[in-house]
């Protein structure tokens, strides 16, 4: 199925465009495959690449066919998006931390803080009063709420946006 990628004489190199968005890049390759058996070679929404595997492989997130040439061929494009870890970040069993994430500053007596993570299922997502990672005691940031309901994002994957906060020590 997405064995097709590996093939280098089946792409149309010229086409290839990459773009950067908050969790890491999108690809965008062509393929011109023969018209017997085309459409057994389009990926399915969500699949991983091939050579690709875990929360930060490639996935599909489209595979649309054209229309056959005079020549016998089909043009197959497909987009997938390659998820970026962020540098010292979280990872687990079934979550990692992406690109994008460790927004935070402070607003008065408040400080605040975002990470954005991928999970694999619902362990993943960080829950309400988790402490911000590597931080300890009373002023340490805390999960306050989450917002997991993206699936979409990273076919197959969740998308969570974990936002925290922590009260500032009087005086500082």
């Amino acid at each position: 199925m997405p064995a097709v990628l590996t093939y280098a004489d089946h792409e149309a190199k010229p086409a290839r465009r990459t773009r950067d968005v908050e969790i890491g890049y999108i690809w965008t390759r062509v393929y011109t495959l023969p018209v017997a058996g085309a459409d057994s070679l389009r990926p399915a929404r969500g699949a991983l690449l091939a050579g690709e595997s875990g929360l930060l492989g490639a996935r599909v997130l489209s595979a649309t066919m054209g229309a056959p040439g005079k020549d016998a061929m089909v043009p197959m494009t497909i987009e997938a998006i390659k998820p970026v870890a962020y540098t010292s970040g979280l990872s687990g069993t079934h979550y990692v931390e992406v690109r994008g994430s460790r927004r935070g500053g402070q607003r008065g007596p408040m400080k605040s803080g975002m990470i954005i993570c991928l999970s694999d299922d619902q362990s993943g997502i960080p829950n309400e009063g988790d402490l911000w990672p590597s931080q300890t005691g009373v002023e340490a940031l805390r999960c306050f709420g989450t917002d997991n309901s993206d699936y979409t994002t990273v076919p197959g994957l969740y998308l969570c946006r974990a936002y925290y906060t922590a009260y500032v020590e009087y005086g500082t």
